[in-house]
């Protein structure tokens, strides 16, 4: 839905499917500037899902911190969080993923089920996300979407688990992540526990 501030929300929207525009540049544009393009796509999908999931969990703090309010962006944030990852899952999934080895696979890659599972509480939030659910739902949907804290932990594992030599990103990602759980504190484990 589009809000009463229709320039930023189509800035926040345009910033929100960039990365995804560059991406397909690159790949698909005669850039050649990548050796793999199958592994870049999935990892800067992946990229672009943790940004966009720490900016949505920065939109309470910058109200609460700062007094500017995004609020009424964070669904917009939360769906293209999830939207860059089913896509970098889909893309694991078909450019990357071994299927003729199955679960031989999944044992040797426990990072997948940790990101899997990141990825089906992104996806119960955004089934979620609607002001329908919000009123079906009441005083449960504060509880289901405290979950989305759950949801970062996870990705911050999947990641550090993945990564093998540059931790540059994963630390700052995690930095972010301790700092934003920090600041609501108490609060979202209230939340989250009910």
């Amino acid at each position: 839905m589009q809000s009463r501030f229709p320039v930023v929300w189509w800035c926040i929207w345009l910033a929100a499917a960039s990365p995804l525009g560059w991406m397909l540049w690159v790949v698909f544009g005669g850039a050649h500037v990548v050796a793999d393009p199958p592994k870049y796509l999935t990892l800067a999908l992946a990229d672009a899902a943790v940004i966009l999931l720490g900016c949505t969990l920065m939109v309470s703090t910058l109200r609460r911190r700062m007094g500017i309010n995004l609020i009424r962006y964070r669904r917009m944030l939360g769906l293209w969080t999830f939207a860059y990852a089913t896509l970098h899952m889909a893309a694991v999934l078909t450019l990357l993923w071994e299927w003729q080895d199955g679960l031989v696979t999944l044992s040797k890659r426990p990072y997948a089920l940790v990101g899997a599972s990141a990825w089906l509480i992104l996806l119960l939030l955004a089934a979620t996300s609607t002001r329908r659910a919000q009123k079906r739902l009441r005083r449960a949907w504060g509880r289901i979407h405290a979950w989305v804290y759950v949801a970062m932990v996870l990705v911050l594992i999947h990641w550090f688990w993945l990564v093998r030599v540059d931790y540059t990103l994963p630390a700052v990602a995690l930095l972010v992540a301790v700092v934003l759980l920090a600041e609501r504190g108490k609060g979202a484990w209230r939340r989250l526990m009910g």
